[in-house]
C-alpha cells in the first residue's frame, strides 16, 4: 500500500467518500479505515477505522491520508 496525500480536487463534496485511508492521529495512528464523505461542518472527513463502530471527524492531508493499492511490476520478478 502506498499512502497518498493529496488529491485532484479536495473540495468536491464528496472526493474522498468510499477511499480507504489510514489514520494518522491518535488513538487510531496506523490504522486503516473508510472515508463516509464530509462531516457536517464541511470542513471534515468522516472516518470510520476498520474493526470499529467510531466515527472519527479528521482533517485530511493532516489527520488522515488516502491509501492506494500498489501491485508490484511483475517485470522485476520474471526470469
Amino acid at each position: 500500500m502506498i499512502l497518498y496525500i493529496g488529491t485532484s480536487d479536495p473540495e468536491s463534496k464528496d472526493a474522498l467518500a468510499g477511499k480507504r485511508v489510514l489514520i494518522l492521529v491518535e488513538p487510531y495512528a496506523g490504522q486503516e479505515g473508510i472515508c463516509l464523505g464530509r462531516s457536517h461542518d464541511g470542513l471534515r472527513w468522516a472516518i470510520s477505522p476498520d474493526y470499529s463502530n467510531d466515527v472519527l471527524n479528521l482533517i485530511f492531508e493532516k489527520e488522515f491520508g488516502i491509501l492506494i493499492d500498489s501491485l508490484p511490476d511483475k517485470r522485476l520478478f520474471s526470469s
